[in-house]
């Protein structure tokens, strides 16, 4: 195991920069692209926080440290242990340091003696340092490495990883095969990874993708579970950009308020089907809403879309109700002029439920 283990390494980190250009060029690539959760749901603002401290506490004896690592992992009987291995996560910024701290990794996953969360330990703290510095590829090949990818096997968050990074460097097939691993190997549904799956889906827009898409949601239904907000979104607008405004219509049929996702996925949807009528009567429903709940809740081409409905109907009646409508939309700033797609490819987020007499404080998705 030891041997293959050590070509990944040296493999799959050949084509990395030797200098601090490594990081540098990883994190302008990082800027260029949004990850789909959030830093702080993926723990990656905690990870970096820890890993200021580390460093200042260190100091100038980083080096020492790294070298005293390299010694150790060179001497076969010498232990690899926990908290020197988180250590040099956090103090990973070159290229020679990342192919040090997976060379730390192999000698502390081939050790016999090692506590319970080893496997969750291992993956997280890998997966969050390839994240920092955007190496999708490094990732896939250690989770496809059999001596590796039991690692994976008892952590949801590292999939989690795993699938954001792989979204946000464009490997949507590869999230789609790590989301069916997942789901062959860990039970339950979990509402990150399931988003993330959806993401993907979007992102591929075929008919195979929306054809995967509505099975995924019809099995979260059935199940008595609730989609995220983000991922009914994602699942919609799939659906309207393979022109299949039905399915929008049968995804939103359990649900009545007026949410962001209901008002402008339906909306459209209506108009799509020349139900131009039943489009007016969201707007208006919107408008009449008390003002607490009604905060740039459509987009501009939500509004746009029904305008362009309402005029090829000829209906003149409709088309003086439809321009009252906009008139109060505007002024009451009920539109938002970022596009749909724009606030869909938002990072995911959870928030804080405030705490009262008979619940806790918990978390709760806010999109």
């Amino acid at each position: 195991m030891a041997a293959s283990l050590w070509h990944v390494s040296r493999w799959a980190l050949r084509k990395t920069s030797s200098s601090l250009n490594f990081c540098r060029a990883s994190q302008s690539k990082l800027s260029l692209q949004r990850n789909l959760m959030s830093v702080s749901l993926l723990g990656l603002d905690k990870f970096q926080r820890e890993k200021t401290g580390v460093l200042d506490r260190l100091g100038s004896n980083k080096d020492v440290f790294k070298k005293r690592m390299k010694q150790e992992i060179e001497h076969v009987n010498s232990p690899i242990f926990t908290e020197d291995l988180t250590t040099l996560a956090y103090i990973t910024e070159t290229k020679e340091d990342l192919d040090l701290f997976i060379q730390a990794i192999m000698r502390y996953h081939e050790q016999e003696t090692h506590i319970g969360s080893r496997k969750f330990l291992i993956s997280t703290l890998l997966l969050r340092v390839l994240h920092q510095y955007f190496d999708a590829d490094m990732a896939m090949k250690m989770f496809n490495n059999p001596d590796f990818g039991e690692m994976f096997e008892t952590s949801v968050l590292s999939y989690t990883l795993l699938m954001d990074m792989l979204y946000k460097d464009g490997q949507y097939d590869a999230v789609v095969k790590v989301y069916n691993t997942f789901q062959s190997k860990i039970e339950g549904f979990h509402i990150d990874n399931h988003t993330l799956y959806l993401a993907a889906l979007y992102r591929m827009n075929t008919p195979e993708a929306l054809k995967m898409c509505t099975e995924s949601v019809a099995e979260v239904f059935e199940s008595n579970k609730t989609l995220s907000p983000r991922a009914l979104a994602f699942a919609a607008i799939l659906a309207l950009k393979q022109n299949r405004p039905e399915v929008v219509m049968e995804l939103f049929v359990r649900t009545s308020d007026m949410s962001y996702n209901y008002v402008n996925f339906k909306t459209i949807a209506l108009c799509k089907l020349g139900r131009v009528d039943d489009a007016i009567l969201i707007l208006q429903s919107v408008v009449r809403t008390d003002a607490v709940h009604k905060m740039n809740i459509f987009t501009q081409d939500a509004v746009n879309t029904v305008e362009e409905a309402v005029n090829k109907t000829q209906n003149q009646e409709l088309k003086l109700i439809f321009m009252r409508l906009s008139k109060s939309l505007k002024e009451g700033g009920l539109i938002s002029p970022t596009p749909l797609e724009d606030r869909l490819n938002e990072p995911v987020t959870r928030q804080l439920l405030p705490k009262t007499p008979y619940r806790r404080q918990s978390f709760y998705r806010r999109n």
